[in-house]
């Protein structure tokens, strides 16, 4: 496992780690529910807040997706994943300095085709139109996303679950 650490929001340090299957940091546990019938996805997160990131990733790995990165700013999201095969990748619009979550999925897509869910506070009308023509087929999802709605806007945005 390739572990490094990352700035987030206020200087708190976010991890990235890649080939997260390492069976003895396994999230299984005797309450939470993994959904088997889903097909496990390999998924970024892109997100500045420390809290929302482990909340994401927790949530995702407990529906039995692959977790590869976590990033709490576009520039590393771009450098980190430039080499990586992705299916989904979470992002968060606002990520404070730099580069925002639009501008992030839209270089991410022109080197590769992974799937955008914008989860974000700010869905303001502007900012969903900007969002959906740099990333078409993107989901939005407000925060805070639910367990139930993340796993549904994995679905929706275009992978069988067969």
């Amino acid at each position: 496992m390739i572990s490094a650490v990352l700035s987030g929001t206020a200087g708190i340090p976010l991890h990235l780690m890649t080939n997260a299957e390492d069976p003895s940091k396994s999230r299984s546990s005797p309450g939470r529910v993994v959904h088997a019938a889903s097909r496990s996805r390999r998924v970024a997160i892109v997100e500045d807040e420390l809290l929302v990131a482990w909340t994401l990733e927790a949530l995702l790995e407990d529906a039995g997706h692959e977790v590869i990165g976590m990033f709490s700013n576009g520039e590393d999201a771009l450098a980190g994943l430039a080499d990586q095969e992705l299916d989904v990748v979470c992002m968060d619009i606002n990520l404070g300095k730099g580069i925002d979550g639009i501008e992030t999925a839209s270089q991410l897509r022109a080197k590769q085709a992974p799937k955008i869910i914008f989860i974000t506070a700010y869905a303001d009308p502007t900012t969903a139109k900007r969002a959906l023509e740099a990333a078409p087929g993107a989901i939005m999802l407000g925060k805070p996303v639910s367990a139930a709605t993340l796993q549904d806007a994995i679905e929706r945005s275009g992978f069988s679950t067969h």
